[in-house]
């Protein structure tokens, strides 16, 4: 406790005692604004996460939109890097669908709306210029069409389930997104071009669905390698998730 002194309105000196904190109570209050920080960051990092994940499912819904658009201005088929050439692999398919319907596009640019905000988190960019993958698996019920892709394509009104069966979703840079994928987190900044289902909205992937619709769904919602690992490729291909010209065996209405 220090003490000051002051002159009152009839000009007498007067001394009056001063509060100051001591050193133990700096660090105290100090200690306390560093826990309260502790605490509300996590929940920041969450609000952030959150908002990203929403940005990334209007992405998927605009998406969804234009291979809605594609299919009612070709004949009930979606597009694919296969029925825009012709047989012929078209890397970067989501361009033309971009310079199709007036939408922007950029083999750099993170903000389109082919790249997921979340995508940068140490992967280096590709040749794809996109974050999400076709299922191609559904589109022709092959993980990879050779030369006659487009005569196995199905119209979009063969989809008997076509609120359960996925379109596109959060991949790793590639124009396609299966089942196969047995690692949950590529580590590698080089291994950017992969298949699999890139889970990276704490722990969820977004996806949209032949009818349009998008949601975000967890590995468990998912049928693929990385949300049941051990399990045949062969028996999770097998859902409406994937394909359901089959009747489905396994993850039954997933």
């Amino acid at each position: 406790m220090a003490e000051k002194s002051i002159i009152d309105q009839g000009g007498k000196q007067m001394k009056t005692r001063v509060r100051s904190f001591t050193l133990i109570e700096l660090l105290v209050v100090i200690a306390i604004i560093a826990i309260l920080a502790g605490m509300l960051l996590p929940a920041l990092n969450n609000a952030r996460d959150s908002a990203r994940s929403s940005q990334c499912i209007g992405n998927t819904k605009e998406l969804a939109r234009i291979f809605l658009a594609y299919s009612n201005d070709n004949n009930d088929y979606l597009p694919s890097p296969w029925t825009i050439k012709q047989n012929a692999v078209d890397k970067q398919f989501y361009k033309t669908l971009a310079k199709l319907y007036n939408v922007s596009w950029g083999s750099t640019i993170a903000t389109t709306i082919f790249r997921c905000p979340n995508y940068a988190k140490g992967y280096k960019d590709g040749q794809f210029g996109t974050s999400y993958g076709v299922n191609v698996y559904g589109f022709f019920g092959a993980e990879s069409p050779a030369a006659d892709a487009v005569l196995k394509h199905k119209k979009i009104t063969k989809f008997t389930a076509a609120s359960k069966t996925g379109m596109l979703g959060d991949n790793y840079n590639h124009w396609r997104v299966d089942y196969n994928g047995t690692t949950a987190n590529i580590t590698s900044p080089d291994m950017y071009t992969k298949a699999y289902t890139a889970f990276r909205h704490n722990q969820k992937a977004n996806f949209a669905f032949i009818d349009g619709h998008s949601e975000s769904r967890g590995k468990l919602k998912v049928p693929c390698l990385q949300g049941y690992p051990g399990t045949k490729a062969d028996v999770l291909k097998d859902s409406f998730f994937w394909f359901n010209d089959l009747t489905p065996t396994a993850f039954n209405g997933m």
